[in-house]
């Protein structure tokens, strides 16, 4: 856990305004922005347009309105002047635009600005049982669309085309949205870890990598599964199995008080000793964010505890061929992981 000595959180539309406030919007060209004091409620600066979708989202309803006649400078500067109590140090969400932040150092003057992107993820890392049943949930839509997709069949599909109808599935049932643009690899294409759906139509004998998840109240599901359109070669049989047994190797080995790299070790070192894979990190934490701490990978010394949630997906890829990943994402308990998606990860085929 890292600590500063600090008067002030200067937060930018983002998954960290949203987690700390309940308010959520994009990032825009115009000043908004939420200052935390250490010892009284934020407080909001913002154009006069947003005040009343601050207010009805948020708890805190101190918004001090600038306008686009006078610009955000002279409020701006005035709300720190009366929120800094101390040591004059103000920490700065480190998503912020540096068109923002530019604005936001002439309001400063001569106080001290740094990052506080380390402590905002530090304070996220550890959900919640809210924020569990928010991704629960979230798995839960994902596990129900790919089903449907693998009931109407895949063969004649185009990549697009799959994305396309995983994302009405999972709006259908609920889902806010995607957590990012489904990723649906066919044949040689699933061989590129993070292939864009193009035109290519699945055919039969294609080894179908598909990534994909969806939003409820903010928070993300991820998963994935590899699909063989009819039976599978012997190939893409024993590659699978390799991949599922480090898979679930790693995910039966976590437990609270080990460091993230030993997850990654222990999925990388059953790939690599096929002598068919290389290693790639196994895993990233989720929650508001699709990508967010902690990472599981090589030199990662982060200490697992009970309530963080991140991805464990080993995968192999056979450039110019096919490619295989298994994806789910865990919840660390008092005893281990719990994976949010009850979707079966043994071989699946679709015609």
């Amino acid at each position: 856990m890292v600590t500063v000595a600090c008067d002030l959180f200067v937060l930018a539309p983002g998954s960290n305004l949203r987690y700390f406030t309940g308010f959520n919007d994009d990032p825009l060209e115009r000043l908004l922005l939420c200052v935390l004091p250490l010892d009284s409620e934020p407080v909001f600066v913002a154009p006069k347009l947003f005040q009343n979708q601050i207010q009805q989202e948020s708890p805190f309803q101190d918004v001090r309105i600038w306008l686009d006649v006078d610009g955000p400078g002279k409020v701006l500067a005035e709300t720190l002047t009366d929120l800094r109590s101390r040591s004059g140090k103000t920490l700065v969400d480190d998503r912020m635009s540096m068109a923002i932040f530019k604005v936001l150092g002439e309001a400063l003057g001569h106080n001290e600005a740094a990052s506080g992107g380390e402590i905002l993820a530090d304070l996220r890392l550890c959900k919640e049982p809210e924020e569990l049943d928010c991704m629960k949930r979230a798995a839960e839509i994902a596990d129900a669309a790919l089903e449907r997709i693998l009931e109407r069949g895949l063969a004649g599909m185009s990549e697009q085309d799959v994305s396309e109808a995983l994302k009405s599935e999972m709006r259908s049932r609920g889902a806010n949205g995607s957590s990012f643009e489904p990723i649906v690899g066919a044949g040689p294409n699933g061989a590129t870890g993070h292939h864009r759906p193009g035109s290519r139509r699945i055919a039969v004998g294609d080894a179908v990598i598909l990534d994909f998840g969806c939003q409820v109240e903010g928070y993300c599901s991820d998963m994935t599964r590899t699909v063989i359109c009819s039976a599978p070669s012997e190939e893409v049989e024993r590659v699978y199995r390799i991949v599922q047994t480090a898979q679930e190797a790693a995910v039966a080995a976590v437990r609270p008080g080990m460091e993230a790299q030993e997850i990654d070790k222990i999925a990388n070192e059953l790939v690599l000793r096929s002598g068919l894979g290389e290693r790639h990190r196994t895993g990233h934490g989720i929650g508001l964010d699709v990508h967010e701490p902690p990472y599981i990978g090589k030199g990662q010394r982060t200490v697992l505890e009970e309530g963080m949630t991140f991805s464990v997906e080993p995968g192999i890829y056979l450039r110019g061929r096919f490619g295989v990943r298994i994806e789910d994402v865990v919840a660390v308990t008092r005893t281990g992981a719990e994976p949010m998606s009850g979707f079966t990860r043994a071989l699946l085929t679709a015609e």
